[in-house]
């Protein structure tokens, strides 16, 4: 922690604080680069405030040229008879943001949800999901907009982890695969089940669709388990 001239505190490198408010940066804080008077230390550069829409124009210029168009935040690309799904999630303090990415298969939608999918693709409607971190490290990923790094690592993790994950789930027996190794039967969130179970039944393993959906009916309640039980009777599971 070194002490500035008009009595400013460099508490840390791209970081200036007011001793008496010292949750307030000094004013200029984040705009220039300065320099410590009588020290041999070079100056420190301050980064430029960085927002959502800066990161989406980066992954603007990577992902329109691959056929993915964006409304809002979210990017959908047609792949065969499936749609892949790319999205920025901002945190509620507006400071952090991560990427989600999914598959979506209208047909598996169709037998959820008795209705046909309109306008834009969202993640959360996805018959499989996951977030950016998940596909690194197996832990969530946020990024600091206030990081210098961010633009490039946003990128860098789009193209090695998030665009090739898009591209192994792009069958119905990838997608079945991935609701069974992450083990969405555990999980109290019903969608990812039924999905699992359409799947199944979807590549013609209706016994094993119609087990699926008769054990999660047994744990599901309300408005769910009267949706598990249509499908179970559409899928003419006795």
């Amino acid at each position: 922690m070194t002490r500035l001239a008009m009595g400013f505190i460099l508490q840390k490198p791209g970081l200036l604080v007011n001793p008496r408010y010292p949750n307030c940066p000094a004013p200029g804080a984040h705009s220039k680069a300065i320099g410590i008077v009588g020290s041999e230390n070079p100056p420190y550069v301050l980064p430029s405030a960085m927002s959502t829409k800066s990161v989406i124009r980066r992954l603007d210029e990577l992902l329109k040229p691959l056929g993915f168009v964006r409304h809002k935040v979210t990017w959908n690309r047609p792949s065969g008879s499936f749609v892949d799904v790319i999205d920025v999630q901002t945190s509620k303090s507006g400071d952090m943001i991560t990427i989600n990415a999914g598959v979506f298969d209208p047909e598996v939608y169709r037998q959820c949800w008795p209705e046909e999918p309109r306008g834009i693709i969202q993640e959360p409607n996805c018959t499989v999901r996951a977030r950016v971190g998940e596909l690194v490290e197996g832990l969530d990923l946020w990024w600091d907009l206030g990081e210098q790094e961010t633009l490039d690592d946003v990128a860098d993790k789009l193209t090695s982890d998030v665009l090739p994950f898009l591209e192994r789930m792009n069958s119905r027996e990838a997608m079945e695969e991935f609701l069974t190794i992450t083990q969405v039967v555990k999980q109290k969130y019903p969608p990812p089940v039924i999905y699992l179970a359409i799947l199944k039944n979807e590549r013609g393993d209706r016994e094993g669709a119609c087990a699926l959906l008769t054990e999660f009916g047994k744990k599901a309640i309300g408005a769910w388990k009267t949706r598990v039980s249509e499908i179970a009777e559409r899928l003419v599971c006795s």
